[in-house]
Formats: structure tokens, sequence, C-alpha cells
């Protein structure tokens, strides 16, 4: 069950509205991303979700992830977009043709 914070960040979602989120590892941060992936996936408007991670090892997990949950059907069918690309600080995406890019920066600031 979403606690009340999800429940009004969806709504906010739902209203294509933005928002930032910022809350401590294990909250339900990534619960909202996928929510929106599919969202982005089902109106298929050509937006690219973004998902920036502190850390490679992450970006890998979130990757796998993706791949697991949307990889299976093409958005829209017989479509020549990716699913997801990602962009770490050892190599650089150089066309986006995805809809979700994972992106590892090479510096975090605290």
């Amino acid at each position: 069950m979403p606690d009340q914070w999800q429940k009004s960040l969806l709504d906010i979602v739902d209203k294509n509205e933005s928002a930032l989120v910022c809350c401590p590892t294990s909250s339900g941060k990534t619960f909202i991303s996928y929510y929106i992936m599919k969202k982005a996936l089902r109106e298929n408007n050509g937006d690219i979700v973004v998902f920036i991670t502190p850390i490679k090892a992450l970006a890998n997990q979130v990757a796998a992830e993706i791949y697991a949950r949307f990889s299976s059907k093409q958005y829209p069918k017989n479509s020549d977009i990716f699913t997801y690309a990602m962009a770490m600080p050892d190599y650089e995406v150089i066309e986006l043709k995805c809809y979700f890019l994972i992106k590892s920066p090479k510096f975090i600031f605290f």
C-alpha cells in the first residue's frame, strides 16, 4: 500500500505536473518511477523518462528491472525505439532513440 506522500505524488503524475522528490534510500522513490515509466509507454507521446542514479551499479540494476518489466512488448508495435539506453561516465549515448534514459553522472554533489 503506498504511503500518503506517494499517493499525492501519483496524483501529480496523473495530472502531468512536475515534482522533485528527495527522500532517503528505500523510501519508495523507485516505485513511483516505474509508475511514471508505464504511464509514459501508455501515452507514447515521444517523451523520454530520465532516471538518474548516483552510482553505476544502481544504474545497471535499474536497467535490468526496466528490461524485465517493459522489454517483452514494443511500444508501439514494430517501433524502432529502444526501451532504454544508458549514459555513464565512461561512455556517452549519441542518439536518444529510447523511452528511458538511465544516467549515472561522473560526479554527484551532496
